[in-house]
């Protein structure tokens, strides 16, 4: 019989569960893209000031933690550790970040940074809601689009759409260029640096 009981999340659990998840993301995509955050922190001679951590997220970046300290609010430091976090992203090629934040929090400087709202999601306690935002790294000026060919069918069977199976979307993608051979259907690839 299995037991269930509730425990707190020790390391030694977390660490089970990330193998789990690294295991299941390699069946399932071939790929665990597990990366490191990278934190930008703003020190005042030895007194800690704030910082911003950022990480990889397949191919995108998680703006995660931001943290300014009171009394240094209001003088520009959450727009240059921003800067140094989104230069990150665009050093890594992430075509856009994205963040999530309280109502309560720091919604507005998020927008003036240039991140769009995407999704509120309200109901949370004491009147609150939480907000998802995201913004473009990448313009669609490094991207090329073109017409599906033959040569793609092998490389979209390869990638991951959780909602079918490799021989599904070759299948799928087949019936794509055959439609779109007869004037039926328009079929576009976008390329990144070569890349769908």
């Amino acid at each position: 019989m299995i037991d269930i009981r509730q425990q707190a999340l020790s390391e030694d659990l977390k660490k089970k569960i990330d193998e789990g998840f690294s295991r299941h993301a390699i069946q399932m995509t071939g790929h665990d893209e597990k990366f490191d955050a990278v934190a930008f922190v703003a020190m005042d001679g030895e007194f800690f000031v704030g910082a911003m951590v950022g990480q990889r997220f397949w191919n995108s970046l998680h703006v995660k933690y931001v943290y300014i300290d009171e009394k240094y609010r209001g003088r520009g430091l959450g727009t240059r550790l921003m800067q140094c976090v989104l230069a990150y992203g665009l050093k890594q090629k992430c075509p856009f970040a994205f963040v999530e934040t309280m109502s309560f929090q720091a919604l507005e400087f998020y927008q003036k940074m240039g991140f769009e709202l995407d999704f509120t999601r309200p109901g949370y306690a004491h009147g609150t809601s939480f907000h998802y935002l995201s913004k473009k790294l990448i313009s669609q000026a490094d991207c090329n689009t073109r017409p599906l060919h033959q040569q793609d069918i092998e490389v979209l069977g390869d990638l991951y759409f959780p909602w079918s199976t490799g021989d599904e979307t070759v299948a799928k993608w087949t019936r794509y260029l055959d439609e779109q051979q007869k004037g039926t259907r328009i079929a576009c690839i976008v390329e990144q640096q070569g890349k769908i």
